[in-house]
């Protein structure tokens, strides 16, 4: 059971009562300030879990990153399917054709004697 104590700023305390589940009796009693490191670091990281810091902003954070991963499937699916609808209206090439497409007319490739003349003057 989580306890507050009047000194903490913090809304829900940051000390533990662990109570004997049968007869109701006081167990154990972990202080913040005096528990193990690793309670004391999930203590100071608690009021990010549940959104006490920085208030509305920070809650809409955790709420898009919570909302991002299975987002990604969804919009990488719709991705896909565009893609696969456009490749799929192109005209097939025809039989013999070489299947890339036209090249732009600006970059038609050089003649291979020209290439040749090149690689021979510049070694």
């Amino acid at each position: 059971m989580r306890k507050k104590r009047p000194e903490e700023a913090r809304p829900n305390g940051r000390n533990f009562v662990y109570l004997d589940p049968r007869s109701g009796a006081v167990q154990q009693v972990e202080r913040g300030l005096s528990a193990p490191r690793g309670t004391r670091v999930f203590n100071t990281l608690y009021p990010l879990h549940v959104g006490a810091i920085a208030g509305t902003p920070t809650r809409g954070l955790q709420a898009g990153v919570g909302v991002a991963p299975p987002a990604l499937p969804a919009t990488g699916f719709v991705m896909w399917k565009k893609r696969s609808k456009r490749k799929s209206a192109r005209p097939h090439p025809a039989a013999g054709a070489h299947p890339d497409p036209p090249r732009h007319p600006l970059r038609q490739p050089r003649p291979l004697t020209q290439t040749i003349r090149i690689i021979i003057i510049t070694k």
